[in-house]
């Protein structure tokens, strides 16, 4: 179950002139898959199967709609059409890995997505990018993302502004070891708080839970 809840400074409400709501948005996609995983003993996150599948197949049959996808890591067998890129330096964490994958994209609207969230669907993208194309008026949010049950945000589920995004990375000359959280702050951002889609794998106790939840069928 979602549940939205908009920023006091947002307007839920749409334009009469903003893009026909029964058309799919348009967006482009990043897709953070750097390379190994420090918590996971080295392995490589991308690969890691949960459900029978590899997370970097769940990333992007999520985010199967966009104009355009591109993966930040190392190139990986896919069976969808994707750019390859890399941040620098390597291994710089993922608002360095962001920039390296907003540089590769065009569109107003740019949906970014970690590699490590099983449960995050084409549906629930589609309407992050809805939301944000719908909301036109003056005070319009520059992203929505997701949040957890417990009111944690979940940037790297989200759909923002390319512009936006690219006026705030641009100024950094390096962004390794820099906070994403504290470069994405002075975005003006509508959250959705989704309790399953949220749900990442970052250990394998992570990726055993992810596990039970898929055969349980909950």
């Amino acid at each position: 179950m979602t549940s939205v809840a908009p920023e006091p400074h947002s307007s839920s409400s749409s334009s009469s002139s903003g893009p026909d709501s029964s058309l799919p948005p348009s967006y482009d996609a990043v897709v953070l898959a750097g390379a190994r995983s420090r918590r996971m003993s080295g392995r490589d996150k991308a690969e890691v199967l949960v459900g029978g599948r590899r997370l970097i197949d769940r990333a992007l049959e999520a985010v199967a709609g966009a104009d355009r996808t591109v993966v930040v890591g190392p190139p990986r067998p896919v069976a969808y059409a994707v750019e390859w890129t890399s941040e620098s330096p390597p291994g710089g964490g993922p608002a360095a890995a962001l920039k390296a994958g907003v540089r590769c994209v065009s569109s107003e609207i740019v949906v970014l997505v970690a590699v490590d969230l099983p449960f995050l669907g084409a549906p629930l993208i589609s309407r992050l990018a809805g939301e944000l194309a719908r909301d036109t008026g003056t005070a319009r949010p520059e992203g929505v993302i997701l949040r957890d049950a417990s009111g944690r945000d979940q940037p790297l589920a989200g759909a923002y502004l390319g512009t936006r995004l690219r006026a705030l990375l641009e100024p950094y000359e390096t962004l390794a070891g820099v906070s994403l959280k504290e470069v994405l702050r002075p975005l003006r951002l509508k959250r959705v708080t989704e309790t399953e889609a949220t749900l990442d794998c970052d250990t394998w106790a992570d990726v055993e839970a992810a596990e039970a939840k898929i055969k349980s069928g909950r």
